[in-house]
């Protein structure tokens, strides 16, 4: 996996998207443990859901997968389009009309939504059958992030029954530390 950290997408020049590398490389060990859930991807079609500027884009596309992005800001999709037009980006909050994926991922997005539980339903629908999603989010019962305000952490259980609930089977929630901070990452299958 570290071909894909080292092979990601360089920064753009905005601050954007230099944190976003900054905090790639400072958590690879969790962003491994995603991308561990995710492959193989050839020949797959992939979405990555809250896509910001597409980091593993160009990795996912080398490796064989057609890339969808999805993010709710317009700026970063349309930098996105220009940096890498080999991938697919929508400019939405709502997943409705989006073609569908062979799987779908999602990493530090799901502490930032209202509303989770429909964005999981979302993501339920626009995955095929025995498609694959995978969620990565900070685990609220061990983060030292949990105290934000605004920030919606959840447990193991949460994300559990969240994934359950959006109507994915075969839900494993697997937990580990790295960088001082306990991760979650959760596997579910459409």
């Amino acid at each position: 996996m570290d071909v894909l950290l080292a092979n990601a997408k360089k920064p753009l020049g905005s601050v954007g998207v230099y944190g976003a590398r900054v905090l790639a490389q400072m958590h690879k060990e969790y962003y491994e443990r995603v991308f561990e859930e995710l492959w193989p991807v050839a020949g797959k079609r992939v979405l990555e859901i809250g896509c910001g500027y597409a980091m593993y884009a160009e990795v996912l596309v080398a490796c064989g997968a057609e890339y969808i992005g999805i993010d709710h800001s317009a700026d970063v999709i349309a930098e996105c389009r220009v940096e890498f037009p080999e991938g697919t980006f929508f400019c939405r909050d709502a997943m409705d009309g989006l073609p569908f994926c062979d799987m779908a991922f999602m990493v530090n997005v799901l502490q930032w939504m209202d509303e989770p539980l429909a964005a999981l339903r979302a993501a339920q629908r626009v995955v095929v059958p025995g498609g694959k999603i995978v969620v990565g989010t900070p685990d609220r019962d061990c983060s030292r992030r949990s105290k934000i305000d605004g920030l919606g952490l959840c447990s193991a259980n949460d994300l559990t029954l969240m994934l359950d609930d959006a109507g994915f089977s075969f839900v494993t929630v697997d937990d580990f530390e790295a960088k001082k901070t306990r991760y979650l990452i959760g596997v579910g299958v459409a």
